[in-house]
């Protein structure tokens, strides 16, 4: 079973959906092809990578529950550079059981990806789960305050939207 998952995983182009969809289905159905999954975002292909990551996104709008008990691993792929990654993993780790302190270390992951990241999407992403764990944890609404101001401020204007649509949303 293992090798045809990340046999499925590695088909098709990194920008693609490719077999995600079909890789989703087999991790939420199995503990072991899930713990695949997830293992497989620190996979030396970008395609594999990039696969894995939305297919745990698609696990994650379904039943995200399913990724608690991988919810560090998870964490650790996010400090990871690539950009699918950044993308898919800042929409799935404010869904997760995380303790405070642990919501603090990803807030400043994000605000770090928010600033530092050549990606727009993994930066507009980043500021999403920033307002989005805030929403959650009022003790992280400061931080997300200060992620907004400064993509309301950035030369980039789809941060600067995103930031105008998400700054209600701590008031």
């Amino acid at each position: 079973m293992a090798p045809d998952i990340l046999q499925m995983l590695a088909e098709g182009d990194r920008k693609e959906v490719a077999r995600s969809g079909d890789v989703a289905v087999a991790a939420a159905e199995s503990p072991e092809t899930l713990a695949l999954v997830v293992a497989a975002l620190f996979h030396d292909e970008p395609a594999v990578v990039s696969h894995a990551a939305h297919a745990l996104m698609t696990v994650a709008k379904k039943n995200a529950p399913l990724l608690n008990p991988h919810r560090e691993a998870l964490a650790r792929a996010y400090g990871e550079e690539q950009w699918e990654l950044k993308e898919q993993m800042a929409k799935i780790l404010p869904q997760l059981s995380f303790r405070e302190s642990e919501q603090g270390r990803l807030m400043e992951e994000f605000d770090a990806t928010l600033r530092t990241h050549k990606s727009g999407i993994a930066r507009t992403c980043a500021l999403q789960a920033m307002v989005d764990i805030a929403a959650q944890n009022n003790a992280h609404a400061a931080m997300a305050r200060q992620g907004l101001d400064y993509a309301q401020g950035h030369t980039s204007k789809a941060l600067q939207a995103r930031a105008r649509k998400l700054g209600p949303l701590l008031d």
